[in-house]
């Protein structure tokens, strides 16, 4: 998750459309092996985030919450945190869109 979050931070889609599948694999099959647990659907949604793919991302996040125990909305609060990440970047190279502003609004209400 960490390469390509970087890869999307550097700007170099090339790279991370090389990886991203890759990532993606790797935690389905996680997925597959124990259950999910939030991390692992928060990652399928900020993988979906970097793939653009923001229903899949609403999904993905929304299962997640489901799985936040109380008291703990620091776990969400990291993953918003880490959209508002990829957004900073996409707004610095100029690839920023409307669908990644609506789906952090959507979750800090969460919060």
């Amino acid at each position: 998750m960490n390469l390509v979050t970087l890869l999307e931070l550097k700007g170099d889609r090339d790279l991370l459309e090389q990886y991203l599948p890759v990532v993606q694999f790797a935690n389905k099959r996680k997925i597959e092996r124990t259950g999910p647990d939030y991390w692992d659907l928060a990652t399928e949604g900020e993988l979906a985030v970097l793939d653009r793919n923001y229903e899949t991302a609403t999904q993905h996040f929304s299962e997640a919450i489901a799985l936040i125990p109380d008291n703990e909305s620091w776990m969400l609060e990291t993953s918003v945190n880490n959209l508002k990440i990829i957004q900073s970047a996409r707004t610095e190279h100029g690839t920023q869109d409307d669908g990644l502003a609506s789906l952090i609004a959507q979750f800090e209400e969460y919060l």
